[in-house]
Formats: C-alpha cells, structure tokens, sequence
C-alpha cells in the first residue's frame, strides 16, 4: 500500500508540512503550493486535512481523526477494485 499524505498548515507559524497517514509528528516540504492546493488534487478537503492534523498529534484512534481514517479506508478501497477491474 502507498503512503497516503495531506498537506497542512502547522497552527502557530503557518508552516505548510507534509503528515503521512498512522505516523506521529510532520516532515518539512519546500514546496510552492498551499496546502488547500496540495490536498485538491487528491481529493483531500480542509476537514480530512484537520483529522490528519489531529491524528499527527494525538494519535490516529482519537475521534478528530476519524475522518481521515475513513479517507484512508475508502483510497485503499478504491485502488483494490481498481486493481480487480484491471486483472
């Protein structure tokens, strides 16, 4: 499975990093987008980017990070039926 990954402002500075799905914590990108432009093209809104948020900081199984859990579920779903319908 790929790494799935939003883009998001860190609160404080503004900062835009990088939060990969199930990992604590960010990496830094240099990067000319804004995290609303980074997101919009994998079809990752303001809300699932929050839960992304959320779940980089206090753990991917608290409730503001259940939106980006099932972001997470419906991709893989999708890329498996994708793979099906191509074999």
């Amino acid at each position: 499975m790929c790494k799935i990954v939003a883009a998001v402002a860190l609160p404080g500075d503004g900062k835009t990093v990088i939060v990969e799905y199930g990992m604590p914590g960010y990496y830094d990108v240099q990067t000319r987008l804004t995290p609303e432009e980074f997101n919009a093209a994998k079809g990752i809104t303001p809300e699932i980017a929050e839960a992304f948020l959320v779940g980089s900081m206090f753990g991917w199984d608290v409730p503001g990070a259940h939106l980006a859990r099932k972001y997470v579920q419906d991709a893989s779903y999708k890329q498996r039926k994708s793979e099906r319908d191509m074999g």
